[in-house]
C-alpha cells in the first residue's frame, strides 16, 4: 500500500538566490515518521532562484513540485492558501519562507505529534530567532508555550508568531472566511482567520530563523523610501480588513481591534514627529490595558515622546552595523 502524504510544504520564493538552498536544504534535513512533500512557489523570480530550485526539483523528483508564476504577485493581494489548494495532498500545512530557513531537524515531527494528539487545534507555531541580514546576528525571541487565544493574535498584530514556523490543520483552513482577501497580510490574516476555526499553540523550540533586512524582504521593503506613507497605507488597509473581520464576527473582538488600530495609528505619528498627535488623550488607553510591559512602554512614548523618538532612531542607526 503506498504511504499517504501527511504534511504538505509550502516554500514560497522570490529572488531568493542567495538563500534558497539553505531554506531547502533545511526542508531536506527533517527527520519524520511521516512522508512529506514540498511545494515551491516561486513569484517569477529574476535572478537564479528558479534554475537552483528546478536543479533540486530533478534530483528529488518524487518530493518536490513547482509551482512557477509568469508574472510577480509580490504587491497585490495575491492569497497562497486559495490559489494552492488543489496542489497539497497532506493532512497538514507547513509554510517557509525562501530567505527562512529551519533549524531544528525535528520541527515537523514535533509539530505533526503535537496536533496528532489535539485535534481540535487549527494551527501550532514554534518560537523563532531574528537574524539581521545586515549585521549577521540573531536575537531571540522568546514568547512562552502555551494557547493563544483569537484576543492575543489580534493585538499582536502580526508580529507575535513567524509566518514560517506555523503547521495548519488543513481541514480547518477551508473554506476561507471573507476578511481573508481584504489583507495585504496574509501572514497576519490567515493566523487570524485559522484562530476562528480552532485553537493556536506555541511550542517552547526555537526551531525557525526568520530573516530581517534581507533583499526583498517585507522589513527592507517598509523601510526603504518614505516608511511613513508606506504605513499609512498598510495601516488603512487593515482598518478595511478588520472591518470585515468585526462583521464575520459580530463585533466580538472590536475592543481588541479598536486597540491594535490605535497602536498603528500611534506609530505613524512617532515616524512623523508629531509630537502633539502622540500627546492626544485617546491614545491613553494603550498603557491603560494590555501587560504590563506594554502598559510600561506605551507610558513613556506618550508623556516623554521627544526621549522615545531620539532613543527610536539610535537604535535603527545601529541596527545598521
Amino acid at each position: 500500500m503506498r504511504e499517504k502524504v501527511q504534511v504538505s510544504i509550502c516554500l514560497l520564493t522570490y529572488n531568493h538566490e542567495q538563500y534558497i538552498k539553505e531554506a531547502l536544504d533545511s526542508i531536506l534535513n527533517q527527520k519524520t515518521s511521516f512522508k512529506y512533500e514540498i511545494i515551491i512557489r516561486d513569484d517569477a523570480s529574476n535572478d537564479g532562484t528558479t534554475n537552483i530550485i528546478k536543479k533540486y526539483q530533478k534530483k528529488y523528483p518524487q518530493i518536490i513540485k513547482l509551482v512557477l508564476k509568469k508574472e510577480n504577485k509580490h504587491n497585490s493581494k495575491s492569497r497562497i492558501f486559495k490559489e494552492l489548494k488543489n496542489y497539497w495532498n497532506g493532512k497538514y500545512i507547513a509554510i517557509l519562507e525562501g530567505d527562512d530557513y529551519w533549524i531544528d531537524p525535528y520541527k515537523l515531527q514535533k509539530q505533526y505529534d503535537f496536533m496528532e494528539s489535539h485535534c481540535n487545534y487549527s494551527q501550532v507555531f514554534t518560537n523563532y530567532k531574528l537574524l539581521n541580514d545586515i549585521t549577521k546576528r540573531t536575537k531571540r525571541i522568546f514568547r512562552k508555550s502555551k494557547d493563544y487565544s483569537v484576543e492575543d493574535i489580534i493585538i499582536g498584530g502580526g508580529e507575535m508568531f513567524s509566518i514560517s514556523s506555523i503547521f495548519v490543520r488543513k481541514d480547518m483552513l477551508y473554506p476561507i472566511d471573507d476578511f481573508y482577501y481584504l489583507s495585504p497580510f496574509e501572514d497576519y490574516v490567515s493566523v487570524l482567520s485559522l484562530a476562528l476555526h480552532g485553537k493556536t499553540h506555541l511550542l517552547k523550540d526555537y526551531a525557525t530563523i526568520y530573516r530581517i533586512n534581507s533583499t526583498n524582504s517585507w522589513t527592507t521593503m517598509i523601510k526603504t523610501g518614505n516608511e511613513s506613507q508606506k504605513r499609512k497605507y498598510l495601516y488603512n488597509e487593515m482598518r478595511i480588513m478588520l472591518e470585515e473581520f468585526n462583521k464575520n464576527t459580530n463585533n466580538k473582538y472590536i475592543k481588541h481591534t479598536e486597540y491594535l488600530l490605535l497602536a498603528r495609528e500611534f506609530i505613524i505619528y512617532v515616524l512623523d514627529n508629531n509630537i502633539k498627535m502622540m500627546r492626544d488623550k485617546k491614545f491613553k488607553i494603550l498603557y491603560k490595558t494590555g501587560n504590563y510591559k506594554n502598559r510600561f512602554l506605551y507610558f513613556n512614548k506618550i508623556h516623554f515622546p521627544r526621549i522615545y523618538i531620539y532613543l527610536r532612531n539610535i537604535k535603527h542607526k545601529i541596527e545598521k552595523y
